[in-house]
């Protein structure tokens, strides 16, 4: 065994297999042991074992334990470049191992480690330098390996944490990457803002741990409890502000160099200059002289009060701001209650461009050539807006009186041509000032009457009558003359909501009801004294007939042609069971077919027709013509009308003038006409 002794104390021990030592040879010699082959083979193999257990420099073996080293170091060694090399000194301090290059964007940003390492895992450390700023989240892909979260305080990145040019420190836990030196936190500039954890949680220094000295930019500003106390700077000034209960100091206050602000005496700059001192009881002297007596009215002539508190005071010549639109009276924030102006005061905009002036009871607008607008209604003679018809106007005059509740266009000009007018205008674009081209039957404009409808009740309204402006056929769009237009009239009968369109004039220029028989023109009572045609006809019927699906009524009809009533104005009905079955016709004329069944010579059948146009009364008396048209034997039927209640039928009698019986279907044909007795 060539070596003897315990790792890491082992040492080379000689041996001939017998003897051992440094002197073996000589020992053996002594012995008379002849130095055979055998002795000389055992010793050679014993130094061969013992070269085999030692570590060739050139790599040919491999350690197979441990060694220790003695307090001694291994020099001149080359660097790790492999997970599995050893590392040199340098590249531990330099941070070679843990030092990434940067790639990828600012929010997913790649690394890659030399050498490369195959698996994350927790504790490992990574610096890098990031390239950009991040502005949202971030993700971390290191040597290929997969985009890993990066995370500070257990929340993904929100911006601005990762900066340019700023060292980055990242540990991953196992899970995800976590940040240990975040910008906001760690820059010496604090270039970002630090916030505290929540509001009135944190404090910049402690009691024991405080600044040095605070340095503000000019324009800086301290905040109190988000502006309601500020203390801002600007070029040579401090403006405190929002101290609405005042300043208070627990010392002296010193202005310059010279003395503290006392309840007697303000002494400004050094003791020869100004001074403002209290002489007596509410007087302040300025140099010794009485200037402003608190308990008495004072007169200031020709002084500049520069952001002055005025509680009650009296102002004797103009009020002026220092330079033109350069002042305002009031803020946004502290306005006046009231602006009181004397009789014939005046509002002026930019030196009379616009003015507004008060005589007597009225206020005069004056100088606005463009206009006046108003984003809101506008209401006359009233407190609010009412909705009348559904709508609530943006324009509206309300009053008590006939003078009140009149809306007058006057117009006061030599020429005969120029007169006032009321306008309306209708374009199909919804974009005011545009213009689209409007289209048959659209409504160009309405007037709509209502009066109160329910006591007490203003929202209960129903129209009474109105009159409309539409479109009459179709509209050519272009520069040219191209807008045909009609009137139509509309009322609301009685015991109706709703209005009923009665009449209209067309763009042809003509006037007509707006459905057969929809108006009359005159009645018994309120008649028409004439109806003038020269050289034309009442309606467009050739032959100058005059026609009417109504009561026709004159002091004297002339007429070269026909008269009667307009064709779809009767009706016609037949007995259901024999002649003296009563029938139902409400109509002015009309056609009744007899029921078949025997009529006798000499006999008369008699039967009621039901009809709520006849009349019969103080006055007034409806004669009814009826005659045997068809159906039967001509000349063998006397027929007439009799026995007329008013406002509900009358009855035809029909005669057998014949010597036989008769036992035929005769068509009778009947018109009723007003006649007046009084």
């Amino acid at each position: 065994m060539p070596w003897t002794g315990s790792a890491p104390s082992q040492s080379y021990l000689r041996s001939d297999g017998v003897r051992t030592g440094a002197a073996v040879n000589v020992t053996a010699r002594n012995a008379g042991v002849n130095d055979t082959a055998e002795l000389a083979d055992y010793r050679e193999q014993d130094m061969a074992t013992a070269l085999s257990l030692a570590l060739k420099r050139d790599g040919g073996n491999t350690v197979t334990g441990d060694l220790p080293m003695g307090n001694h170091k291994l020099t001149g060694m080359a660097m790790g470049t492999a997970r599995d090399d050893s590392i040199r000194l340098d590249q531990v301090q330099d941070g070679d191992l843990i030092y990434a290059t940067v790639g990828g964007t600012a929010n997913a940003i790649t690394l890659t480690l030399t050498p490369a390492v195959s698996a994350l895992v927790a504790g490992m450390q990574v610096i890098f330098f990031p390239t950009n700023d991040n502005s949202s989240s971030v993700t971390i892909n290191t040597n290929s390996i997969g985009a890993i979260a990066l995370e500070l305080n257990n929340a993904a990145l929100t911006g601005g944490e990762l900066q340019a040019g700023q060292p980055a420190i990242i540990v991953h836990d196992g899970s995800v990457w976590n940040l240990a030196n975040p910008y906001a936190v760690l820059s010496p500039a604090l270039q970002a803002y630090p916030d505290p954890t929540s509001n009135d949680a944190d404090a910049l220094g402690t009691g024991t741990a405080s600044w040095s000295d605070l340095f503000l930019a000019s324009g800086g500003v301290i905040n109190w409890n988000n502006g309601d106390v500020t203390v801002t700077h600007s070029a040579n000034a401090l403006a405190f502000a929002g101290a609405s209960s005042g300043y208070t100091f627990d010392a002296s206050l010193s202005i310059g160099t010279a003395n503290a602000l006392t309840a007697g005496t303000i002494e400004l700059g050094a003791a020869s200059d100004t001074t403002l001192s209290r002489s007596a009881a509410g007087i302040l002297a300025v140099e010794g002289v009485d200037q402003v007596n608190l308990s008495a009215s004072q007169t200031l002539t020709n002084k500049t009060l520069t952001s002055p508190v005025i509680n009650t005071g009296t102002i004797g010549t103009s009020l002026a701001p220092t330079s033109n639109d350069g002042a305002a009276l009031g803020s946004t924030s502290n306005q006046f209650s009231d602006l009181f102006l004397a009789e014939g005061g005046v509002i002026n905009w930019d030196n009379g461009d616009v003015s507004i002036t008060q005589t007597g009871n009225v206020l005069a607008f004056a100088g606005a050539s463009s206009g006046y607008t108003w984003d809101a209604g506008l209401v006359v003679g009233h407190t609010a807006q009412l909705a009348t018809g559904g709508v609530t106007a943006n324009f509206a005059q309300f009053g008590t009186t006939a003078a009140t509740g009149t809306a007058v266009i006057g117009m006061f000009n030599t020429s005969a041509a120029t007169q006032g007018e009321l306008q309306f205008y209708r374009s199909k674009n919804a974009a005011i000032g545009s213009a689209t081209v409007v289209a048959n039957n659209d409504g160009l404009g309405k007037i709509t009457w209502y009066g109160a409808q329910q006591t007490g009740t203003f929202a209960t309204q129903n129209p009474a009558a109105q009159i409309r402006a539409e479109v009459d056929n179709a509209v050519t769009s272009g520069s040219g003359g191209d807008m045909p237009g009609r009137i139509v009239f509309s009322t609301t009968a009685n015991a109706s909501g709703s209005l009923t369109d009665r009449m209209m004039l067309t763009s042809a220029g003509l006037l007509s009801p707006t459905s057969p028989g929809g108006i009359d023109i005159g009645d018994i009572t309120n008649y028409v004294n004439n109806i003038v045609c020269l050289n034309a006809n009442i309606t467009a019927i050739t032959t100058g007939s005059i026609t009417c699906s109504g009561t026709l009524s004159a002091g004297a009809v002339v007429s070269s042609g026909s008269l009667g009533f307009t064709i779809g104005s009767g009706s016609s009905v037949t007995q259901a069971t024999n002649k003296t079955t009563g029938v139902t016709l409400n109509n002015r004329s009309g056609r009744i077919t007899m029921a078949a069944g025997s009529l006798s010579a000499g006999a008369s059948a008699t039967f009621t027709v039901s009809n709520s146009l006849v009349i019969n009364n103080a006055s007034v008396a409806s004669v009814i013509l009826v005659t045997h048209v068809t159906g039967g034997t001509a000349n063998a039927y006397r027929v007439h009308g009799q026995n007329i209640v008013d406002g509900t039928s009358f009855s035809i009698t029909v005669t057998n003038i014949t010597a036989g019986s008769l036992n035929e279907t005769p068509v009778l044909h009947f018109m009723l006409l007003n006649s007046p007795y009084v």
